[in-house]
């Protein structure tokens, strides 16, 4: 385990340590929805699984619009143990993704060596559009709270609604946008600029728009496509943010289901942050801060996220060991993408 990984295990053993000291989390009220509410995990249970093949579905669309040969069973056992081995690890994100594109390249020389940049390209372009979805979708739910009758908090979910409608719109329209002139010379600006600072730039995100360029390249032919990926979005998010609405009824609290979908795009910054080991952590603490000025007990809204993030880990986890198990040709795929250049 890498440095940065084991200093992320800390922070959020630490954030764990000091929420349970401040009584913000009630392992007796983790136990009981687990045990007197079967009905609860076995309805998040298939949500999860349902919204794992649809993001299978997804990729293999994206894949499929770049004219990438990746089987059905080739697209699900990558995205699949990715997903697994992602739900395992300390701020992931990254991580999940190059496991996700070496395992659909990994088993094909020929296709390592033709298709490795479409096979990226479609990657990224297929998680843009479902946070773009996820976000849009937010920004929805927050305005329809915020001009609601009973609404608890209008400035913050004002501000939900405008952060979160502005991320969506761009994620959403970036993949067709970013071939527009103005873009390609910003770009070319960025690439042409001096100093420690933009070199440190060139290194980690230029790439990132280069590649976004070549999607909108290939892709603004195809905005059929693009919308059937972000409807199929649309489903996951509905699909995944149903075990969190189950989990909060678990421990008690009466919260809609708009506003879990007008909160979770900030709350997901908690698993994206090195503050997170597998969910743990981060993700509890700005779970409190976002929903407490929203007049929902900090201590209902941690112990819902725990209970649903161990749903979700376990699902994610068992579906992994499940392809692992039984595609025959995993490993092999497993050590060509270890090994590819």
């Amino acid at each position: 385990m890498s440095a940065k990984r084991i200093i992320s295990a800390i922070v959020a053993t630490g954030i764990l340590a000091a929420l349970y000291a401040y009584g913000l989390i009630d392992l007796r009220v983790i136990a009981r929805a687990f045990r007197t509410d079967p009905g609860f995990v076995i309805a998040g249970t298939v949500c999860m699984i349902v919204a794992s093949f649809i993001a299978v579905t997804r990729q293999k669309l994206a894949l499929s619009l770049l004219n990438v040969p990746v089987s059905w069973r080739g697209a699900a056992s990558a995205t699949l143990v990715s997903q697994g081995i992602g739900a395992l690890l300390p701020a992931s994100a990254a991580t999940s993704e190059a496991i996700r594109i070496g395992l659909l390249l990994g088993g094909d020389r020929t296709l390592r060596e033709t298709m490795a940049h479409n096979t990226a390209v479609a990657s990224i372009v297929d998680r843009m559009m479902g946070v773009g979805v996820m976000f849009a979708l937010g920004a929805l739910a927050a305005a329809s709270l915020c001009f609601g009758a009973h609404a608890s908090n209008p400035l913050v979910l004002g501000l939900l609604a405008v952060a979160n409608g502005c991320i969506g719109l761009a994620l959403l329209l970036a993949p067709l946008a970013a071939s527009a002139p103005a873009f390609k010379a910003l770009l070319a600006a960025l690439h042409g600029a001096q100093g420690a600072r933009a070199h440190k730039l060139a290194g980690k995100v230029l790439p990132a728009l280069d590649n976004l360029v070549e999607a909108s390249e290939l892709f603004k032919s195809r905005p059929g496509g693009l919308m059937r990926i972000a409807a199929l979005g649309l489903v996951v998010v509905l699909l995944t943010t149903t075990p969190s609405f189950l989990a909060t009824r678990a421990v008690g609290a009466d919260v809609p289901f708009q506003l879990l979908l007008a909160a979770q795009p900030v709350t997901i910054i908690g698993i994206l942050l090195p503050t997170g080991l597998a969910g743990y952590g981060g993700p509890q603490l700005i779970t409190a801060l976002v929903f407490a000025p929203l007049g929902v007990p900090p201590a209902m809204m941690v112990n819902a996220s725990l209970i649903q993030n161990t749903l979700v880990t376990a699902v994610q986890t068992l579906l992994a060991v499940v392809v692992v198990l039984v595609d025959a040709a995993f490993p092999r795929r497993l050590i060509a993408s270890t090994n590819q250049g």
